[in-house]
C-alpha cells in the first residue's frame, strides 16, 4: 500500500522484499525479491542486501530490540509507546517526503 510512497524506482520489487523481511526473517525478503525480479533487471536484490548491513545490528533483533525492555522498565510503557509512535510517524513522513516531485 505504501510501497509507491517509500520507494522511488521499482517500487513493487523493493516493497515485496521489505514485506518478506517483515514476515520474520531476512531470507524471506531475499526469496521474494528473487521471485519478483528473477532476471535481476532492477537493483532490488543489491539494495535490499546493502540495506540489511546497517539495519540488522540495530533494529533486526539487535541493539534497539535489546534495549527496549530496559527502556520500558525505566520510563514506563506509556511513554515508551508514545515515543515509539512519534518516531515511527517521523520516519514515515521522512520516507514519503524524500520522494522527488514529478517535473512538469
Amino acid at each position: 500500500m505504501l510501497g509507491r510512497q517509500f520507494h522511488r524506482d521499482d517500487w513493487f520489487e523493493h516493497a515485496i522484499a521489505d514485506f518478506g523481511q517483515s514476515q520474520g526473517n531476512v531470507a524471506t525478503g531475499f526469496v521474494l525479491a528473487d521471485m519478483a525480479d528473477p532476471q535481476r533487471r532492477t537493483s532490488t536484490a543489491n539494495a535490499y542486501g546493502y540495506k540489511q548491513l546497517p539495519y540488522e545490528p540495530f533494529l533486526g533483533g539487535g541493539l534497539i530490540t535489546a534495549l527496549s525492555v530496559p527502556l520500558i522498565v525505566s520510563m514506563g510503557l506509556g511513554l515508551f509507546t508514545a515515543l515509539s509512535a512519534v518516531a515511527a510517524v517521523l520516519i514515515g513522513v521522512w520516507g514519503i517526503r524524500r520522494k522527488p516531485t514529478p517535473e512538469g
